[in-house]
């Protein structure tokens, strides 16, 4: 979490959700004034490998591409119900690339789209700390929910950021989420991340910051995917998936006057039924 004054403005926190099928990791801030609008893109690719089966033999090349624009507006401070009030709109359009071994294909390339709208707030906002939540909930989602290797969409979610600051140039950023998943067809989860961020103040003209951290993610329950048993499951036996990752996050965040921009970059470095292994995202704002 990173706070910086404006003259004129009171400045207040919105997250900015980051949504990585590949991890089920949620995270990532960035600053609005008290009245401000932005308008954001931001590209994903997530790449590595697909992992749809303990058998190592399912094992293929992950391709994901999403494509968000998004639209926040500040709302303030509200009487008796916390500060920092903030609505935002997210459009996605994704593909998902074949998923297929030894030209077995299993699932055929797939285009989908998802509509996702969230409210937050915070409910202690301090010089040394922030304690906020957000809820989000998509209204609108169109993709093969069956695919193994599609980006995290969830009907509702909900976190809880928290960010410390060590001293003026070091501090800490705390998420936990949960994200409901489709019903059946795509698992529910927990997501936990910790990063440690740095302020780079005097080396450009305006704040750079670099930070670094790990995260967890467990499913919450479970599910089958008979085109995988079939080929690589012993006979009369399932694998279920329910996936456990955990790894490294690194970013990087630009802030200017009328715009900023970012870049994440996470790492699977363990655990099994991943969709994608590394993923990569960009991102420009402009704010109004």
């Amino acid at each position: 979490m990173i706070r910086i004054r404006s003259s004129g403005y009171k400045s207040i926190i919105l997250f900015i959700l980051i949504s990585i099928r590949s991890f089920g990791l949620v995270t990532g801030s960035s600053v609005i004034n008290e009245n401000e609008k932005r308008i954001e893109l931001r590209v994903t690719q997530e790449r590595g490998k697909v992992e749809p089966n303990e058998n190592r033999a399912s094992f293929q090349s992950a391709k994901i591409d999403i494509n968000q624009l998004a639209y926040t507006q500040s709302i303030g401070e509200i009487d008796g119900w916390g500060k920092d009030h903030f609505f935002k709109i997210d459009y996605k359009a994704f593909t998902s690339g074949e998923e297929s071994v030894s030209n077995q294909e299993f699932y055929a390339r797939d285009e989908g789209k998802a509509l996702t709208l969230s409210y937050g707030l915070s409910f202690v906002h301090e010089l040394s700390h922030v304690v906020s939540f957000y809820l989000s909930f998509s209204p609108l989602v169109d993709f093969n929910k069956k695919k193994f290797s599609v980006p995290r969409i969830d009907t509702f979610s909900f976190g809880i950021p928290v960010s410390i600051e060590l001293s003026n140039l070091w501090f800490l950023e705390m998420l936990t989420h949960y994200g409901s998943g489709l019903s059946s067809d795509q698992n529910s989860y927990l997501s936990f991340s910790n990063q440690i961020g740095y302020r780079f103040i005097g080396v450009t003209s305006r704040p750079f910051f670099v930070k670094y951290g790990v995260y967890a993610e467990l499913d919450t329950n479970e599910r089958r995917d008979a085109n995988y048993d079939q080929a690589f499951s012993p006979t009369g036996t399932s694998d279920r998936i329910r996936s456990m990752k955990y790894g490294t996050i690194t970013g990087l965040d630009f802030d200017f006057d009328r715009f900023y921009i970012g870049l994440t970059y996470v790492q699977k470095l363990g655990g099994y039924d991943a969709p994608a292994t590394n993923a990569i995202s960009f991102w420009l704002g402009g704010k109004f």
